[in-house]
């Protein structure tokens, strides 16, 4: 993203000193798809893509779903619940979890933050 950025933004010809940014953002934690899904001990007959997970059974039918397939997918958690058992699963159980921060706008904010250190 950040070489995407560079090719289609240029430095702006008039100095800034300020800039707002809007935007919410989020908390990557990156672990491996297999490991957390054998951690959170499901079972799986084949994968099916649900748009939106409530269960873990879900997440797991989705993820066999598109790991057969060596694409990538990004979908909505609709349970609490569920999602934070995901995430106490993936901190707790798995010791080499990165974190990165996450977004578009977020990543956006750092970019420019880092780009234009005189900027507020």
């Amino acid at each position: 993203m950040s070489l995407a950025w560079d090719r289609a933004i240029a430095k702006p010809g008039i100095p800034f000193r300020r800039a707002v940014v809007g935007f919410n953002c989020n908390v990557d934690v990156i672990v491996s798809g297999i490991q957390i899904i054998e951690n959170l001990n499901t079972t799986c007959e084949k994968g099916t893509d649900h748009e939106s997970l409530e269960t873990l059974s879900d997440l797991h039918e989705t993820f066999i779903h598109f790991f057969q397939r060596g694409a990538p997918a990004e979908r909505y958690m609709a349970s609490e619940a569920t999602f934070e058992t995901v995430v106490r699963q993936a901190e707790a159980a798995i010791p080499r979890a990165q974190y990165h921060i996450g977004g578009n706008a977020a990543l956006m904010a750092e970019r420019i933050a880092s780009g234009f250190p005189s900027t507020e």
